[in-house]
């Protein structure tokens, strides 16, 4: 567990944080599976709004079917919405952002 905090502490996201702020990360985060979900979550906070799954990939260095794969886990956990669309079959991701009524649990 404390593997985690540091990771997101590297990738700027509580950079001179408090602990109050540090408490403000929603545990999904830092329970998560995935060690990219942390550089997914700092994306999605430095840039406020809806952006693609290209984006978040591009920006982080994250293949795409693993920021995927984050994102759906985000999305379970409540941190995310998500816009999809049927693509051939399949559900696609058309845009992510993050929740503005997400709460610290």
């Amino acid at each position: 567990m404390k593997e985690v905090p540091l990771e997101l502490r590297a990738v700027g996201l509580v950079e001179g944080a408090g602990p109050a702020q540090q408490s403000q990360i929603p545990e999904a985060v830092l329970r998560s599976p995935y060690p990219q979900t942390a550089m997914v979550y700092s994306h999605l906070c430095q840039n406020p709004g809806a952006t693609t799954v290209r984006e978040i990939s591009t920006s982080t260095g994250i293949g795409e079917d693993t920021v995927r794969r984050v994102v759906r886990y985000l999305r379970r956990k409540g941190v995310v919405r998500v816009r999809t669309v049927r693509q051939g079959g399949k559900e696609a991701i058309r845009w992510v952002e993050l929740r503005h009524e997400q709460k610290p649990r």
